[in-house]
């Protein structure tokens, strides 16, 4: 035995502690550990993350956080570790000193990566603290770390535990954007933000909407405890019954919402064998809610002096299907009042639509009229300016022509008054035009 350990390095010790850390056997993988030494061997980083892991996933944060801080004396330590640690405290419901483990791997300079920062997101809503989930999400942006589903669902959940169901909503959409793909937890969280205002229609949709996401038990619990908490007894019951047929079983808080719906709307009747089929399933009482029942039911006088037969399993499920289909009934018949009005108001503005349209026509018609009025006008001050500079040229061709005449019918008059004048001898010139003027 001894032989065969001594062949075995510090990757063999990682790979068994891995093995048996997948099956929570935390013991073993601190058994294994340990044995690194006893070999004459120094447990390196990856042993020592494994074993944290392997504490983590088991639950005993107290053994998790003990080896992480040995690791810290022997190693230095890196972002798998506090990675490992920081999870294991959060699990483990020590949520202060996961955000203390947190916030010292920047005095070690060890840089958080993804599931760092989701581990400490997680811590934060395990605190309901959701302003510092929501501060830690969008410090992964400036410092360029993409969040991944789990950072989302842990951010979704905080803001919702803590009534900001709005902030949980636009979480959810921007998970979405981001082309992160949401699951069945950032589901549950986004139903679980609704049920805590009573939102039961954005429940209802968001456990009806995604056809790649499978409903579990979380997802329809949450849905009926929001249409309870809205009033929406029906609601509750048509989705209790939703489970059967997507055969899942429900358990002690399924029964719990839909008989506090039934029995806030006076359904005393359907309550009670909702209750009495419950206890005939599981031998166990309905400590709160039937409690609250039948206090309720015996003030409102529903208990009749003789006894009441319990209704079979046929005769409940048929109760159960009838109140379904009463209800899909009047919301059909709600539905098409809501399609008549919604007709009537498309025809009404399909004939605003229409004058609208005639109206514009008749709006583009004018317009090429007044274009046509305007094309005329402008040719016809073309027109006009090339006839103002035709007539310039003929007046300044015609000043020349008479200017030469009148220069002439001087020169001869000069000549016939005048025979004998002396050589070089000539007659004063007409004067100029003055300017502006005509001869």
């Amino acid at each position: 035995m001894q032989d065969a350990g001594a062949m075995l390095d510090e990757r063999n010790y990682t790979v068994g502690i891995t093995l048996v850390a997948r099956q929570k056997l935390w013991q073993d993988a601190l058994y294994i550990f340990r044995s690194i030494s006893t070999a004459g061997l120094s447990p390196n980083a990856f042993n020592y993350t494994a074993t944290i892991s392997a504490c983590e996933k088991a639950g005993h944060w107290q053994m998790a956080l003990h080896l992480f801080q040995e690791m810290l004396k022997e190693l230095l330590a890196d972002v798998v570790g506090f990675s490992a640690a920081i999870s294991s405290c959060e699990k483990g419901f020590q949520w202060q000193t996961a955000l203390d483990l947190f916030q010292s791997m920047q005095r070690v300079k060890v840089h958080p990566n993804v599931y760092s920062y989701s581990a400490a997101i997680s811590a934060s809503e395990r605190g309901g603290q959701w302003a510092l989930a929501l501060a830690l999400l969008v410090t992964m942006f400036t410092v360029r770390i993409l969040p991944n589903k789990f950072s989302y669902s842990a951010a979704i959940s905080a803001c919702g535990k803590n009534g900001q169901w709005q902030r949980a909503l636009r979480l959810f959409e921007e998970m979405v954007t981001t082309h992160v793909s949401p699951n069945v937890v950032s589901v549950n969280a986004t139903i679980s933000a609704f049920e805590k205002v009573g939102k039961w229609q954005l429940a209802l949709c968001f456990l009806k909407g995604f056809r790649s996401i499978t409903p579990d038990l979380i997802s329809y619990n949450a849905t009926m405890s929001s249409c309870e908490k809205g009033g929406k007894w029906q609601m509750a019951l048509h989705v209790f019954l939703d489970m059967y047929k997507k055969k899942i079983s429900p358990d002690v808080t399924s029964y719990g919402a839909v008989v506090s719906a039934c029995e806030k709307d006076a359904e005393w009747q359907l309550a009670l064998h909702l209750l009495r089929r419950w206890q005939r399933k599981t031998a166990k009482n309905l400590k709160l809610s039937g409690g609250q029942l039948l206090v309720s039911a015996a003030k409102e006088g529903a208990f009749p002096k003789q006894k009441v037969a319990p209704l079979n399993v046929e005769e409940f499920s048929a109760k159960m299907f009838l109140e379904a289909f009463s209800e899909k009934g009047r919301r059909m018949n709600t539905l098409s009042k809501m399609i008549e009005e919604a007709e009537v108001q498309i025809k009404r503005r399909e004939q605003q639509s229409i004058e609208l349209q005639a109206h514009i026509s008749q709006n583009k018609l004018e317009i090429a009229h007044l274009q046509l009025d305007l094309d005329w006008h402008r040719s016809a001050l073309e027109g006009a300016e090339e006839r103002r500079k035709e007539l310039q040229t003929s007046q300044r061709k015609l000043l020349g022509t008479l200017h030469g005449k009148i220069y002439g019918i001087s020169d001869q008059a000069s000549s016939t008054m005048c025979p004998s004048s002396p050589a070089g001898a000539s007659f004063p010139r007409p004067p100029d035009r003055p300017p502006g003027e005509s001869w």
